[in-house]
């Protein structure tokens, strides 16, 4: 008996384009490769834009929920919310950029803020890390926020080995090699670097700079070092640490 050869289906072509066929076997494509990427490119862009429209009537009524000192005649958010479908969201955002509501943080306390500025030389995940131990909650974003604004980061007293060397004049590997020797002091700033990136860097206080300086001066070029720099530790630094400064004689005094 003969074998009957199998009737292929006639290739179904695209509704959009109408010339192009469609790929793939499920029945419910209606799109051929071309117009799908088509479609969905503009689903994304359609979908990036604002989905909320505020027109000036609804901005009004916005502002009268939150200006309205009569508590009994103004509407809600909720009232609005029920009116037009719009989630909470929607108009708490429009409120803030309207200038009308402004969502502020919980107060910093003293505690807090004594945490924040005594590791003010780690990321801001790892002090939000350090809040929650003590009891407190705060986000990375809001440590980062509060480390810019009361200017910890800019006036902490730590060093990178970057910045080190660029005070000393050195390479980098230099710093690095103090480090290893003992010479100078430091700590990890603990940061997510993993080793191709180059490791967790280092993190070395003024303090600890101020007794290399004392300590080592055979290992560094006072012609190279950046000379205010130099003379701000040398001369300055001392009136600031001399409680600490007892705890730490000079290398070889008896």
């Amino acid at each position: 008996m003969a074998a009957v050869a199998p009737q292929l289906s006639a290739a179904r072509l695209c509704i959009d384009c109408h010339s192009a066929p469609i790929e793939g076997g499920d029945e419910r494509s209606r799109f051929c490769r071309g117009c799908s990427i088509r479609h969905r490119s503009a689903g994304r862009q359609a979908s990036a834009r604002r989905k909320y429209r505020f027109t000036p009537e609804i901005d009004g009524e916005l502002r009268r929920c939150y200006l309205e000192p009569n508590k009994a005649t103004k509407p809600g958010i909720h009232f609005l919310m029920k009116k037009y479908g719009w989630p909470k969201h929607a108009f708490l955002q429009r409120a803030q950029k309207l200038g009308i509501a402004r969502v502020k943080e919980k107060p910093w306390s003293e505690p807090e803020l004594e945490i924040l500025q005594r590791f003010s030389w780690m990321i801001p995940y790892n002090i939000a890390l350090k809040l929650k131990e003590a009891g407190f909650h705060r986000t990375p974003t809001g440590v980062n926020l509060k480390l810019k604004r009361m200017r910890f980061r800019a006036d902490n007293g730590w060093y990178s080995a970057t910045k080190l060397a660029l005070c000393f004049g050195q390479d980098q590997h230099v710093i690095t090699m103090w480090i290893t020797l003992g010479y100078l002091s430091s700590r990890r700033k603990e940061t997510f670097r993993t080793p191709q990136q180059g490791g967790d860097p280092w993190a070395v206080h003024e303090l600890e700079v101020y007794l290399f300086l004392r300590d080592y001066r055979n290992e560094y070029d006072t012609r190279k070092v950046y000379q205010e720099w130099f003379q701000t530790i040398i001369f300055d630094l001392p009136a600031r640490y001399k409680t600490e400064l007892r705890k730490h004689p000079p290398v070889g005094a008896e």
